[in-house]
């Protein structure tokens, strides 16, 4: 009974977008209950939408190990490395001298995997 009441106040926040409040919820639901593998696919979740990226990767992989047929865990888990992946190049070309061949090379490839991202 307390689980059903706390997935559906952490839902319910989820859905109208009051994040901050939605992960508080499914923090305690994860606490209670670690093994429910929903809460961890939320969190992650939750982690994608405010750019906390690692957080995101490690909840998706949770995610996977308790579920490991849930393809929505695996999808989310490689759309969280391809973003990790963009932020890294971002990083990369802050690093090298605008116009260089190094400097394009990142770009390029920043690109295309932009690209993967936007056909989500």
């Amino acid at each position: 009974m307390e689980l059903k009441i706390l997935i559906e106040e952490a839902d319910r926040f989820y859905k109208l977008g009051l994040l901050s409040d939605a992960e508080g919820k499914y923090r305690k639901i994860i606490e209670k209950y670690p093994d429910y593998y929903e809460a961890w696919l939320k969190m992650g979740n939750i982690f994608i939408r405010t750019d906390q990226l690692d957080a995101a990767v490690l909840a998706y992989e949770t995610c996977t190990a308790q579920a490991p047929e849930d393809v929505r865990c695996w999808n989310n888990l490689a759309l969280a490395r391809v973003k990790q992946g963009v932020h890294t190049l971002d990083n990369g070309k802050s690093k090298v001298l605008v116009g260089t061949q190094a400097y394009m090379d990142l770009d390029e490839f920043q690109v295309k995997l932009i690209k993967i991202l936007s056909s989500e």
